[in-house]
């Protein structure tokens, strides 16, 4: 008789703790798509120098779709492609939680192609991970900056080029989006 009674007691502790420590975020994210985007979404202005040779690009970033997450539409279910892809890697038994955004970053100035990705590490969004790469083969210039979560860079340059990333314009991207 005593042991259901233990029994019962400890569960209910258990659930009283989840529900008190839960809306506090212990378990949950604090940030969604739409923060993301605010980060990111925008016009950017991307100097870069190296060796010597300095290098500018006008660029538009929006949130992209992930190619390779993307799934053909002749099944039973459609794949829902306008999703940003939050990814989780285990590493030594530790868990990272990361959320990752593919973009969709168009060159304005000049000829060229551009790729990107906004990472953030953790349950909350206060700074991410912005990777862009501009151009092709010998050509490509390739650019890590930490951004906030307002879209301010905060440092991205690195031992072998200078780099000044700024946003120009931003797009009002929360009120937008569907919950």
């Amino acid at each position: 008789m005593r042991k259901p009674l233990l029994a019962t007691l400890a569960a209910i502790i258990v659930a009283a703790g989840v529900l008190v420590l839960d809306p506090i975020g212990w378990w949950s994210f604090q940030f969604d798509d739409a923060d993301m985007r605010g980060a990111v979404e925008g016009n950017w202005s991307l100097t870069v120098t190296a060796g010597g040779k300095t290098s500018s690009w006008k660029l538009a970033i929006k949130q992209g779709n992930d190619a390779s997450a993307q799934r053909s539409d002749r099944g039973w279910i459609k794949s829902a492609s306008a999703c940003g892809n939050r990814s989780f890697v285990r590493n030594a038994s530790a868990c990272v939680d990361l959320s990752t955004m593919p973009l969709d970053i168009a060159v304005l100035d000049q000829p060229g192609r551009a790729t990107g990705t906004l990472e953030v590490s953790g349950m909350s969004f206060e700074t991410g991970f912005l990777h862009i790469a501009v151009g092709e083969g010998a050509a490509r210039v390739a650019v890590l900056a930490t951004i906030s979560s307002n879209g301010n860079v905060l440092e991205s340059d690195d031992d072998t080029q200078t780099v000044k990333l700024v946003r120009t314009s931003a797009l009002a991207t929360r009120a937008a989006s569907p919950q």
